[in-house]
């Protein structure tokens, strides 16, 4: 295994796996995301992401995610803490969000020493409709 950076091919993956993705607009905007944010993922020896984090247009750590067949061997604090350290060495302010119902995440963001926040953040994102 090999830890390394998303790129625009593996966006499909990551819009296929995404509970809010499968969307030709969803997929558009994880390629977004993916070209122009830092990310993580751990590759499998076939050179598929088996776990993966990335940033999203607010610098939030978000879209994290492990493969089913690959839960429970830790590799998703592995590749939050790598691009943490990597945000880190930038001088970036490390924040991240959670689904409220995720509680795997949310104990894994525990072992990494996260704090929460009771906070509630909605947005929402428009596309501007292309001129006639």
């Amino acid at each position: 295994m090999k830890l390394s950076f998303l790129n625009m091919t593996q966006a499909t993956l990551l819009n296929e796996t995404w509970s809010v993705g499968g969307t030709e607009q969803s997929l558009q905007y994880l390629t977004q995301l993916i070209s122009s944010f830092p990310s993580c993922c751990l590759l499998d020896a076939g050179g598929s992401p088996i776990s993966w984090v990335l940033l999203d247009q607010f610098g939030c750590l978000t879209h994290a995610y492990t493969m089913p067949a690959h839960r429970g061997k830790g590799y998703i604090h592995l590749v939050i803490a790598a691009l943490a350290q990597k945000l880190e060495k930038m001088d970036y302010l490390v924040y991240g969000d959670v689904l409220e119902n995720n509680t795997s995440m949310k104990r894994a963001m525990k072992c990494l020493g996260a704090n929460f926040t009771s906070c509630f953040l909605s947005y929402d994102l428009h596309t501007p409709l292309a001129q006639k």
